[in-house]
């Protein structure tokens, strides 16, 4: 997918889907404004997929990511959910050490260097666990006073029960929009993408 560069994170493009371990699915995503910035690590492999002989997509396997998104602020219910905590009467935060796994999805904005179309690209980590509480990013000073930051770290890992044509666990999929993935993208934010795909023999 060498062929664009980023334009920059669609506002209101951020969702977060938890896990059902009883039905193994997601739960409807909810979505939250305001997306900063996204850096990913991987260590593991990439499996890319084609169409027509056009790489469209790629999948992760035997790969771990570790995620960093920064955002205005997750509301502390969500948060406090996320990272396994109840909160009491006094509005204190006690700890159940039961993380929720959850998927975390974004879209990027980007245009093609060689034709200057412009396109959407989707990605999905699965199986994802929040690190814990985010950084403050703020700054102020005597003059101006920069709008609250907060960035968060996450970890994705194969999801056992997302596989790829070779059933092949998956920690995460990136897919660019054009007319094969059209319907994917239409139903971004309703439910969580499952890799369909086929590798080319």
């Amino acid at each position: 997918m060498a062929r664009e560069k980023t334009l920059h994170h669609g506002n209101n493009s951020l969702k977060i889907a938890v896990w059902n371990p009883s039905t193994k699915d997601y739960y409807t995503p909810a979505s939250y404004d305001g997306l900063m910035s996204v850096e990913q690590e991987t260590d593991g492999e990439n499996e890319v997929f084609y169409a027509d002989d056009i790489e469209y997509a790629t999948l992760g396997s035997k790969a771990t990511k570790k995620v960093t998104f920064t955002l205005p602020q997750l509301p502390n219910h969500a948060l406090s959910y996320l990272c396994g905590y109840n909160v009491d009467s006094n509005q204190l935060f006690v700890d159940t050490g039961q993380k929720q796994r959850f998927a975390l999805m974004y879209l990027e904005n980007r245009v093609d260097v060689e034709t200057n179309e412009k396109f959407r690209r989707m990605h999905i980590f699965y199986n994802c666990i929040l690190n814990g509480f985010p950084k403050n990013e703020t700054e102020t000073d005597e003059d101006k006073i920069t709008p609250c930051e907060y960035e968060y770290e996450c970890i994705a890992v194969n999801n056992p029960d997302i596989v790829d044509g070779n059933k092949k666990p998956v920690a995460y999929v990136v897919v660019d929009e054009d007319t094969k993935t059209k319907s994917i993208f239409e139903n971004y934010g309703k439910s969580v993408y499952k890799p369909a795909f086929a590798p080319k023999v």
